[in-house]
């Protein structure tokens, strides 16, 4: 912008400082004042300082209402205004410099104004009135009503920009970062707010846009409280069934599911109504008494009277079972004359006797003949931690005798 002939004769211009966003008139309007802004005043005039700015504030008419000169044009307020009224506002940078005049020989101090930066600004509509508010909460919303608008109305409201924002403890202060707006046209159905949170304090401002500006945020109009969403509890997915309780015989196997899809909350109800929280079935039915049997029979005539007299060999399928052993046979003591007359009859399994209980049975000649003498030895030995092949033995041996 030219602003006249400098001291050198050299037209005197006026730019703004380069800038990576426009430089520009900016205003921020209530009932009754306007702020203005001017968005990077600095100017560049080959060397010439600028002193002031000049603001002019006309109404619609082009009466003047306010002229000042101000050296920061980054906060200029202006007050006691009327609502709803539309501004002209105008700027203008002052320099001052010497100008020489060469037909008289004389200098005198010059003032020169730069072309004007115009903005129309309006002041804000009257503020809402809280009293014509109402507000239902029910889980994760709210619904406003904003009373009833007069379509006539000059200016006339095209809608509504609701601030919503989670209130602190106390319930009085906002809570920084966490306010969120919503947009609604101007007319008179209610206005849902959506997306809450349940069980939270929110408190609401809400802004109207008119066909000559927007009025300001009012302060939280009311504070509203979502309701504790009531939650019933749902079960888990069934666990898998538990490993059997039993190697053989009849056992059980159980399974459980928790009431945490969802946990019941606010009165929620639990989980009793859907049914048994945990089941239980029969397993392993089959008899810990497996059928696994052996005979070994023999011949000839049982008539020695110390070590190993017969010897069979028996699979054992399970490490977990026992062993029963019966032998059935006649022996003759076979000595002459018969001097103790009393025999140890014995089992081994693969050469050792059974722990801690041997199975034997002692047979006494008491009428000290020759003569063969029936007897049956039965008894069971644990053999725990062991399967597969054992030999197993009939012994004889004096009586008071024991094998390792």
């Amino acid at each position: 912008t030219e602003f006249g002939i400098s001291p050198n004769g050299e037209i005197v211009s006026v730019t703004t400082k380069p800038s990576s966003e426009p430089t520009m008139l900016k205003f921020q309007s209530s009932e009754s004042s306007l702020k203005i802004s001017w968005s990077e005043p600095v100017y560049q005039a080959n060397g010439i300082k600028i002193e002031d700015y000049r603001v002019v504030l006309k109404d619609s008419v082009g009466q003047v209402v306010a002229d000042q000169q101000v050296q920061d044009v980054t906060n200029i307020k202006f007050d006691n205004l009327n609502a709803v009224t539309k501004y002209i506002v105008t700027v203008k940078a002052i320099a001052e410099f010497i100008r020489k005049d060469s037909a008289t020989n004389t200098t005198k101090k010059i003032q020169e104004y730069s072309h004007p930066a115009t903005l129309i600004a309006f002041t804000a509509a009257n503020p809402l009135n809280p009293n014509s508010f109402q507000a239902n909460a029910d889980y994760y919303s709210v619904t406003l009503d904003l009373g009833k608008s007069n379509i006539t109305q000059v200016p006339r409201v095209t809608g509504y920009v609701v601030r919503y924002s989670l209130m602190d403890s106390t319930g009085r202060n906002i809570k920084p970062g966490t306010s969120r707006t919503q947009s609604f046209p101007g007319n008179n159905d209610p206005k849902k707010i959506i997306g809450l949170a349940s069980g939270f304090t929110y408190g609401l401002e809400v802004q109207e846009i008119t066909t000559v500006g927007k009025s300001i945020f009012s302060s939280p109009i009311f504070i509203v409280r979502t309701d504790p969403r009531v939650t019933n509890g749902g079960y888990s997915q069934w666990t898998s069934w538990s490993v059997c309780n039993r190697i053989c015989g009849p056992g059980q196997q159980t399974r459980s599911r928790t009431c945490t899809n969802p946990e019941p909350s606010n009165g929620g109800t639990n989980c009793e109504s859907l049914g048994q929280s945990s089941q239980t079935k029969n397993c392993n039915l089959k008899s810990c008494f497996e059928t696994n049997i052996q005979e070994c029979s023999w011949r000839s005539y049982v008539e020695q009277n110390s070590g190993l007299i017969k010897e069979c060999t028996f699979n054992k399928k399970r490490s977990t079972t026992s062993l029963l052993v019966s032998v059935k046979t006649s022996v003759r003591i076979h000595e002459d004359p018969c001097s103790s007359c009393c025999a140890r009859y014995y089992v081994t399994f693969n050469g050792h006797e059974c722990s801690p209980m041997p199975i034997d049975q002692a047979i006494l000649n008491e009428s000290k003949k020759y003569d063969w003498i029936p007897f049956t030895i039965r008894g069971i030995c644990k053999l725990n931690n062991y399967s597969g092949n054992i030999k197993v033995g009939l012994n004889v041996g004096q009586c008071g005798s024991k094998a390792s």
